[in-house]
């Protein structure tokens, strides 16, 4: 694989984050994860300098934790989903898209976002799901790609908040991105909204970040490695449970 001169800087960023043990590869152009008996096939374009379309392992890690603990729940068919910073993959919306909830994928720029459609109708089409017998065959909800951008009010009319579950996987990369993940958070929150939301340590300070602010307005469970599937887990990847404080600060 050739990228660019313009993009080989981001590739060595994006090559040391692979140097652990990971889930998916700096050289791929594809990502496929098992999932509901189907295989979900994502393109990925790891020369480029927009972190969005790279498909990062906590989307893979929370979409493999909720086909594990809702698979066949009822409170899942027919809910509304949000994933804020789907990024190219979609992943995690798909888990839930696949248990029939209606979901909205939500990012930024162009780029993004048209990979993202790619990999919604390549994945979640009827004819691809029953070409590869998934037992979810007939049973997608309806799936909206939509640009969501947090710093603009008006745009989170499109997603038509309150929404019953609001997910997202790898959203704070700095402590200047904490106060606009949690406004955009706290924009599509209702009384009994349920959050999900991935994080990779990375820093000390960000962690510590997220922690202060979100707790403030949301209890907050991480999620224990016995509930992640346990071929997709990763010391430094946690899941946290949000439910709204009935006494927000």
């Amino acid at each position: 694989m050739d990228c660019n001169e313009s993009s080989k800087k981001n590739k060595k960023d994006i090559e040391s984050y692979f140097e652990q043990d990971r889930f998916n590869s700096s050289e791929s152009r594809e990502v496929t994860v098992d999932m509901f008996g189907s295989q979900i096939v994502l393109r990925q374009d790891p020369c480029s300098r927009n972190l969005g379309t790279t498909v990062w392992d906590a989307s893979i890690v929370l979409a493999k934790y909720v086909e594990k603990n809702f698979s066949g729940k009822s409170r899942v068919k027919g809910k509304t989903v949000v994933e804020l910073g789907a990024g190219v993959s979609g992943l995690v919306g798909m888990s839930f898209a696949l248990q029939g909830a209606h979901v909205t994928l939500t990012d930024i720029t162009d780029a993004v976002l048209d990979t993202l459609r790619h990999n919604v109708e390549y994945n979640l089409s009827p004819a691809t799901l029953r070409l590869n017998q998934s037992q979810m065959a007939g049973a997608v909800g309806q799936v909206n790609v939509v640009e969501l951008d947090w710093s603009i009010r008006s745009h989170f009319e499109r997603v038509s908040p309150p929404v019953d579950y609001v997910v997202a996987a790898d959203c704070v990369y700095n402590e200047d991105s904490v106060s606009m993940f949690l406004d955009a958070v706290q924009a599509l929150f209702g009384p009994r909204s349920i959050g999900l939301v991935c994080n990779e340590f990375r820093s000390e300070s960000v962690h510590a970040e997220f922690m202060s602010k979100f707790s403030k307005h949301f209890s907050m469970k991480k999620v224990p490695s016995s509930k992640m599937d346990k071929q997709y887990i990763h010391p430094l990847i946690h899941i946290y449970l949000l439910k709204r404080l009935k006494t927000a600060v």
